[in-house]
């Protein structure tokens, strides 16, 4: 059972830092997007946060495949998170609201 949850999981971080790389890619070719360097050089600040905290930290608080399961759920989060990010830099709306509603439906419903 904890595999299954596992793979789903590792599936849904696949799924959304896919969509992360996407938007990450349109705004960076964007011409019309002034703040390319910062967006850079916060993205790398971004991953190396990312690494940190879905890393050291899970595997200091939870023991063996909890703590894998934790990672890979502290990845899908942040990574949710990001998206968010970006797309308010893109489009200049926030849409926290939506992802976080859509994701307790999906959890809700499976």
């Amino acid at each position: 059972m904890a595999s299954e949850v596992s793979e789903d999981v590792k599936v849904q971080y696949e799924r959304i830092d896919a969509k992360r790389n996407e938007q990450y890619k349109l705004l960076i070719r964007n011409p019309e997007f002034p703040h390319k360097e910062l967006l850079r050089d916060g993205s790398r600040a971004w991953i190396a946060y990312r690494d940190a905290r879905c890393g050291k930290l899970d595997v200091a608080l939870y023991a063996g495949t909890l703590a894998e399961l934790a990672k890979e759920r502290g990845l899908v989060f942040l990574t949710s998170s990001r998206v968010v990010e970006l797309l308010y830099l893109d489009t200049g709306v926030n849409t926290d609201r939506f992802y976080r509603f859509v994701s307790v439906l999906v959890k809700s419903f499976p």
